[in-house]
């Protein structure tokens, strides 16, 4: 019996020896606040771009009008912030397009050409979205980028008016769009789907 109560203590000492070990070691990485946060809203799903960052956040684009939802969230927008040099950056600056400042606009992803934006947003966008009760739906949104303003908008082909299609992600190549779905036929809640650009 005090055997067999000596290998499990035994063996709970040794399964702890390399988890102290790991905690003693240096950590390789440095965490640092980006300048350009603005401390009180919410930046989300960052993308490096040639010459800076585009990112998603629910702050204030005007100090006179303040979009949200039914619920008091503020809806997301897409924005841009220039790296004026290795340490340095500019103001924000939000990626104007025909949804900004009505619907949630994000997470997005970047085509290997460095100017086809794919991102998240709301399907419908007619009077019935102003309906307290109604349920809007996500989808993937497609758009160039051209200076400060997300041109030629168009949908994904597979977004649903009864499902939701988001969280776009590309592969290296261009190839491949991955994207997160609840549709129907899937394994549980959302599930992660991908199509092949043709």
């Amino acid at each position: 019996m005090y055997k067999k109560i000596l290998y499990i203590i035994c063996f709970f000492i040794c399964s702890l020896v390399p988890f102290s070990l790991q905690a003693q070691q240096a950590s390789v990485y440095r965490v640092t606040r980006m300048p350009f946060n603005s401390g009180t809203f919410n930046e989300i799903s960052p993308v490096i771009v040639k010459d800076g960052i585009i990112f998603c956040s629910d702050r204030r684009y005007s100090s006179v009008v303040d979009r949200t939802t039914f619920e008091g969230r503020r809806l997301y927008n897409i924005y841009f912030v220039e790296q004026t040099d290795t340490s340095s950056w500019g103001k924000p600056r939000v990626l104007r397009s025909e949804r900004s400042y009505l619907f949630n606009n994000g997470p997005l992803c970047i085509a290997p050409d460095g100017k086809t934006v794919y991102f998240t947003s709301e399907v419908e966008t007619g009077k019935i979205t102003r309906k307290r009760n109604f349920k809007n739906y996500s989808g993937i949104f497609i758009a160039e980028i051209s200076g400060n303003e997300l041109l030629y908008l168009r949908p994904f082909e597979y977004n649903s008016q009864e499902y939701n299609v988001g969280q776009p992600s590309l592969s290296n190549d261009g190839k491949y769009l991955f994207f997160s779905s609840d549709m129907p036929g899937g394994h549980g809640g959302a599930d992660i789907y991908y199509c092949e650009m043709i």
